[in-house]
């Protein structure tokens, strides 16, 4: 029988004397969203840096050892060459794996359920977790702290579903409903006791998001998975 419980922001951290604990609990939620905007800003610019400055140096160094190799006649000068070439073109692809890894091109470029989409992929190719995204065809237009929000949620349910809770398989489904969405995640990891669970640093840093976000999460265990899910309004992006 599938038994329901929300999880509210004061669930993930000690017990306030009553007639502080709203003051406390907005002191608290202001402090996360303060810290989680600051680290977004950091990854920001950080993931600017380095396809800006750091990308074009490395495309300027793979030109010029292209010109290089193209005139030398010595076959030994040629093949360090073409190893340098090599490691230079792999630390390319190191640099995109970092910035899609901080800050996904695809949640700034498409939306959150495309982002969502191919982190899963990247999950079910890598073998952690056998994953499965039901979500909706269309967009929804979110503002950027809610969107990096939602994704952010999500990487850390697969890393703590995949990890401490040794699941083997999470479904994802998503619904918008006029002014609020709605995210879940079924899966068959270990269904953990209310206070067991709250006390798992990704769990915390799952409901603090959420919290920030005003929204509200909620976990229900029914055999043979348990399902978490959160609600969340959203805004359009123009919205003020």
């Amino acid at each position: 029988m599938s038994q329901e419980v929300p999880i509210a922001p004061s669930d993930t951290g000690p017990v306030a004397e009553p007639d502080n604990a709203s003051s406390e609990g907005t002191r608290s939620n202001q402090l996360a969203s303060h810290l989680q905007a600051s680290i977004e800003v950091e990854r920001s610019q950080l993931t600017r840096q380095l396809h800006d400055d750091l990308g074009g140096l490395l495309v300027g160094a793979l030109m010029d050892v292209a010109w290089v190799e193209a005139r030398l006649q010595s076959p030994e000068l040629q093949a360090k060459l073409g190893r340098a070439r090599d490691s230079l073109r792999a630390a390319v692809d190191l640099k995109r794996n970092l910035i899609e890894g901080m800050r996904p091109t695809l949640l700034e470029n498409v939306g959150i359920f495309a982002a969502m989409r191919w982190h899963f992929a990247k999950y079910r190719e890598s073998g952690a977790l056998q994953c499965h995204a039901n979500l909706p065809a269309t967009e929804p237009a979110l503002k950027p702290h809610v969107a990096i929000g939602i994704y952010r949620i999500t990487e850390e349910a697969l890393r703590l579903i995949s990890g401490p809770l040794r699941g083997r398989s999470i479904t994802l489904g998503a619904e918008v409903s006029g002014s609020s969405l709605q995210v879940h995640f079924s899966h068959d990891g270990v269904a953990l006791a209310q206070l067991e669970l709250v006390e798992l640093p990704e769990f915390k840093s799952m409901s603090e998001r959420v919290a920030t976000l005003h929204g509200m999460f909620t976990v229900s265990h029914g055999a043979p998975e348990v399902r978490w899910q959160f609600v969340v309004p959203i805004e359009p992006q123009g919205a003020q």
